[in-house]
């Protein structure tokens, strides 16, 4: 509700001023006559400006400052617009080192999602355009346990490539990797397609491994995962059409034989979806030997789905 209105007081203003340019011109007219050269420069005047301040009012640039309860700035939070009512990603960005960040609105009608794994979400309009400090509550209970300082994910730079750290952190426990890179800064799930805020869709690989084929990801249990590394501007190794990688490194398992774990998953969005997985390895000079006799980083799966529709 409190967009809404503010979307609506925004309209109006810009109807305040366009109204009193019309009076200003009428006045002039009246007092005046005016010749046809002096009218059709009044009339171009007018709509000059009421395109600019559509344009100003459509188009501006919001910052602001993100600290924890302590006061301690926040850095690598997810900044992300989303469209009103649909709540549909727009654009993002990533929170710097001081906790600061700047992002460029398209229309009135948005609002800015502010997130990071550990703290509750909070929404903030797009005016004024200078957000100020905004401070993020400790999110008490998280995946079902008591989240502490130590249990949360460390993202830091690394020559080129952001990483996140995903061992023996809450991250460790969401599920599957597919899970994982939907908390990772900087990264969003769009449909069935991860992008990489500002660059598209990224290219992704599991040590060292390109993945074809998305679902591969759902293979990964999400304790099996030592960090992920989000690579914005690839070096030249890399085809000059990829604007960004995402690496995923495993956890190095020591010694041989056979392993074995259940994995269900629950999704609800329009329809409730159900996922059960057992997976299965043999583990042999640290490669895994999957069922179908390939060798592969990581296990393979036999999965079940079940689909009920839910009636509106």
């Amino acid at each position: 509700m409190f967009y809404e209105l503010h979307f609506h007081y925004a309209c109006l203003f810009r109807i305040y001023i366009f109204f009193i340019v019309i009076i200003r011109f009428l006045s002039i007219f009246a007092a005046e006559k005016l010749n046809p050269n002096r009218y059709m420069i009044m009339r171009f005047f007018c709509f000059a400006l009421f395109i600019a301040t559509s344009l100003t009012a459509n188009s501006q640039t919001i910052s602001g400052k993100l600290v924890e309860e302590n006061g301690q700035p926040l850095p690598y939070a997810n900044v992300v617009l989303l469209s009103l009512p649909d709540s549909a990603f727009v654009s993002g960005t990533v929170s710097k080192e001081d906790g600061t960040f700047t992002l460029k609105t398209t229309s009135e009608n948005q609002v800015v999602k502010i997130s990071s794994i550990g703290y509750k979400t909070v929404y903030r309009p797009v005016s004024p355009d200078n957000i100020g400090i905004v401070q993020l509550e400790s999110d008490a209970q998280l995946l079902g346990e008591v989240v502490v300082k130590g249990n949360l994910p460390v993202t830091r730079m690394k020559g080129d490539a952001m990483v996140t750290s995903v061992e023996n952190s809450v991250l460790s426990k969401v599920g599957s990797a597919n899970d994982v890179l939907t908390k990772i800064p900087g990264i969003t799930k769009k449909q069935n397609a991860f992008e990489v805020f500002g660059k598209g869709t990224p290219l992704i690989y599991i040590n060292g491994r390109k993945l074809h084929d998305l679902s591969e990801l759902e293979q990964l249990n999400s304790d099996e995962i030592k960090n992920v590394q989000v690579i914005r501007n690839p070096s030249s190794k890399y085809d000059a059409t990829i604007k960004a990688v995402i690496r995923i490194q495993t956890i190095k398992r020591q010694g041989d034989g056979f392993g074995f774990n259940l994995r269900s998953s629950y999704y609800q969005s329009k329809n409730t979806d159900l996922i059960e997985q057992a997976n299965f390895n043999y583990r042999y000079n640290n490669l895994i030997l999957q069922p179908n006799g390939k060798l592969a980083g990581f296990q393979s799966e036999f999965r079940r789905k079940r689909y009920k529709g839910l009636e509106s």
